[in-house]
């Protein structure tokens, strides 16, 4: 029987669900968000492949936009039909509350062969005063995905929102719907079986090969790989996570990655019996990864006496919360690296806690068992999803030229070489950054969780020293 993987990071595809864990925003907040797509420019978006439009009609093209309570939102670019086009940032399509479909039943969840109907985005309060009424008001913004393009080449599509745009679901209204997650909940009560359970949950460290991961699994025709970072409340966990897996075109598994460990108890509570992984990293290289943009720019401005308030859109996920000397400048190098070491340490102290408490499905993986790890261990055994040495031979023979892809760099196999050398240099930029002693001071603080969960590994290439020698792994 054909499977289907369905990997939800931040949703590496595509699915985003912008949540926070305890509440949704309340109904007050704008209708259109930062999480909603960023208007091109018309020249520009004519070059990407959007609705393009000649320079001298993009002024004109533009239209004052407000919220149901007044509020104004400013310039919005029109599409051809002269309607405000709906934004699209790096989590996807927002929810369209002017244009709610109050009943749902199950034959509109079904999607033409190759497309698939996900959720893209939530919106809406949650009524903790009323249970019963909880679900009414949140509403789930559903994307109609083309999944032939991404099965054929995975990497293409490391940002959801870019599947979303390439799917269509920004221009074509009939390629999006809103509904009421409890008309939803209602659908899935009374259709079960064409719902999957998660088969599996990937988390990471950050920049530490998780999507490398994704892709591989992703890379099995018949599996679908959903990426998504928030993480949601008990009740609407298994809800919205069991409609992210339709059971269509022969597929019959569901994998979702997490941007972080950060929800990983409240998610293993909700799934106690699902199989997961932590995937993490020796710390000086993912420092040195999070920092490669924010750290040479901070470092030069610093020598020079100043700031760089750019800083604060190059670095990765553990720079964010980094502080400056005022409101106009950018975080000191110092700032960047215990910001960066401390986030990183509380993800690891969490993975590690799950895993050392009697988690019988946590797995710990190392960045440097990557990619054979996943092909030998982690994904016909641990996730156990090839049975004979026939299905464990099929499985490689997608996967593997998935290996020779930059996995976020937009290449095809045949240009291996051009991957090749962008990680040959991207190495050399880790190395030089690594060998600051501020870098080297915070990266040891994080040594004793990362050789508790070097040990905890249950599957090992040849032993080899760690690539910088920070916590001098043997």
């Amino acid at each position: 029987m054909p499977r289907l993987a369905v990997l939800i990071s931040g949703c590496s595809v595509f699915l985003v669900l912008s949540w926070a864990m305890v509440a949704i925003r309340q109904a007050s907040r704008p209708q259109f968000h930062s999480s909603s797509p960023t208007v091109l420019p018309a020249a520009k978006a004519q070059k990407e492949g959007g609705v393009g439009v000649h320079k001298e009609d993009a002024a004109k093209l533009k239209t004052r936009f407000k919220t149901p309570d007044g509020k104004d939102l400013g310039d919005r670019e029109l599409d051809r039909n002269g309607k405000p086009k709906k934004r699209m940032g790096s989590r996807g399509i927002s929810v369209d509350r002017k244009n709610i479909v109050e009943t749902v039943e199950m034959d509109d969840l079904r999607a033409p062969p190759g497309r698939l109907w996900i959720p893209a985005a939530l919106s809406g309060p949650i009524n903790h005063d009323s249970p019963d009424n909880a679900l009414f008001n949140v509403l789930v913004a559903y994307c109609q995905l083309d999944m032939v393009a991404y099965h054929e080449s995975p990497w293409l599509f490391a940002m959801g929102a870019f599947h979303q745009r390439t799917s269509g679901c920004m221009d074509d209204p009939s390629l999006t719907r809103t509904y009421r997650l409890s008309s939803l909940k209602r659908v899935l009560e009374e259709n079960p079986d064409e719902f999957m359970d998660p088969t599996g949950f990937i988390y990471h460290e950050t920049r530490c090969g998780s999507t490398l991961s994704a892709n591989m699994i992703a890379a099995v025709p018949s599996n679908i790989v959903h990426r998504c970072p928030d993480g949601l409340r008990e009740e609407l966990v298994r809800t919205v996570f069991r409609l992210m897996g339709p059971v269509q075109d022969g597929h019959t598994d569901l994998f979702f990655k997490f941007q972080s460990s950060k929800f990983l108890p409240a998610i293993e509570q909700a799934w106690p019996e699902t199989k997961w992984i932590y995937l993490f990293r020796d710390p000086l290289e993912v420092m040195s990864s999070n920092l490669k943009g924010a750290w040479r720019k901070q470092v030069a401005s610093a020598e020079r006496n100043m700031t760089s308030p750019a800083v604060y859109n190059l670095g990765g996920p553990c720079v964010r919360g980094a502080k400056g000397g005022g409101s106009r400048k950018a975080p000191s190098p110092e700032s960047l690296v215990t910001t960066c070491a401390k986030h990183l340490e509380t993800l690891n102290e969490i993975a590690l806690t799950q895993i050392v408490e009697g988690s019988p499905n946590g797995l710990a993986v190392e960045y440097r068992q990557l990619p054979e790890v996943m092909t030998e261990y982690v994904y016909p055994k641990h996730l156990g999803m090839a049975e004979t040495e026939e299905e464990r031979s099929e499985f490689k023979r997608w996967m593997e030229p998935v290996t020779h892809v930059y996995s976020k760099g937009m290449a095809t196999p045949a240009e291996g070489a051009v991957s090749k050398e962008y990680q040959q240099g991207m190495d050399l930029e880790l190395k030089e950054q690594g060998s600051d002693p501020r870098m080297r001071a915070a990266a040891a603080t994080m040594c004793a969780n990362y050789r508790s969960l070097v040990e905890l590994q249950r599957w090992r290439k040849e032993e080899q020293g760690s690539t910088m020698g920070t916590c001098d792994v043997r």
